[in-house]
This record gives C-alpha cells, structure tokens and sequence, in this order.
C-alpha cells in the first residue's frame, strides 16, 4: 500500500494538517528573511577597522578576475548613490555599534560592501566593472565562492559582504531577503536585520 492510499481516514488527514502547519509555524520551510554564508577558516575575532570597498580595491581584492575552477559568465556591476547612500550609513552605524572603526587611509582589517540586483540583471555594489556569475548572480558574493549559495539568490535581497583583508576573500556574507523593491530601499528592515542574530558579530573586547 503506498503513501497516498493511506489517506482515507479523516483523522489521518487532520493529523497531517496539525503537523505540517506546526512544521511551518516554526520555519521548517519558509525561506528565512536572512542567511549569513561565513567562512569559518578565518579567524575574524581581531578584526578592529574596516574601509568600503572601492574602485581601488577591485583588482587586489581580485573582485573581477578570481582563481576560479568552474566556468562562468559576468554580470556588470555599477555604483548607485541613491540606493548605495542609506544602505552605507546603516552598515556602518550597525558597525560602530559593535565596536569596528571605519578609516580612510591606512590598511583596515576587513573590506565591506553590498551587492543588489538592478531591474535589469546589473548589479547595484561600491564599485563599477563586471563580475564573474552563475545564472546573473555574482559567485564573488559569497565564501570560497560557493555556487549553492549564489543559486539561493532571490531578487529584491541585499548582500552584506566582508572581505578579510589578509586573504583578500570574502569571509562573510549577510543576505536579507526583501530589502529592495524596484528602486525602494525597505531601511527599517536593513536595520533591523543588520542588528539580529544573524548579523555580524561585535567586535571582541579582549
């Protein structure tokens, strides 16, 4: 007898509901308004300054052409004031309430910037250029490149990443899921997000 023939009973079919509803009550399969990807290998526990990663920074942090052993297409990725602009101030006030110290010159522990998909399959980040992808999604978003992750993308998420400045890799990555909506950027929800669990842990007082 299979799976579906089983189902006769009423009882049977209430308790099937009871326990799937209980199932999604409690996230079992709704997709989580945020997901961090991290790359544990790195020790980021002394971490203490950051700089936004600009046009400057594209080569060194190989954000164009990274050691890859897959094939893949490119996306252009430019910069967007308009969006780009709040997003930063609430980056780094979430930063600064953990203790990071952004700087202008010098050489900062980590990198950080944002990645969003535009209308048109561009890219929305700090710099301008292309970036190398899978199905339109940047692959340099995410620890060790991970193609599973970059397949998780859903338009209207915003990714958070931070690029360990030793390794010139991204060691940390935040998505939140429904930050922007057509040219709207949902602030309070960034907010909100950047300061819950999943977000960037504070900054080590030892």
């Amino acid at each position: 007898m299979n799976g579906c023939s089983s189902l006769g009973s009423g009882k049977v079919r209430v308790k099937k509901v009871i326990l799937i509803g209980m199932f999604f009550a409690m996230g079992g399969c709704t997709n989580p308004t945020v997901r961090k990807d991290v790359d544990r290998k790195i020790d980021i526990s002394d971490y203490k300054t950051y700089k936004w990663v600009s046009q400057s920074e594209v080569k060194p942090l190989n954000l164009e052409y990274p050691n890859l052993d897959f094939m893949v297409g490119t996306v252009k990725v430019f910069r967007d004031p308009e969006i780009g602009a709040p997003l930063k101030r609430e980056v780094d006030q979430d930063l600064s309430n953990k203790g990071f110290k952004l700087i202008e010159s010098g050489s900062p522990d980590f990198y950080v910037t944002y990645y969003t998909m535009a209308h048109n399959k561009t890219w929305i980040s700090t710099w301008n250029g292309v970036a190398p992808s899978i199905a339109y999604v940047p692959v340099i978003m995410y620890p060790d490149h991970s193609r599973e992750a970059t397949r998780k993308y859903r338009p209207g998420a915003v990714v958070i990443v931070i690029y360990d400045a030793g390794t010139r890799t991204p060691v940390w990555t935040e998505t939140i899921q429904g930050a922007l909506s057509g040219t709207e950027l949902n602030q309070e929800k960034i907010a909100q997000d950047l300061r819950g669990e999943s977000g960037f842990p504070a900054r080590s007082s030892a």
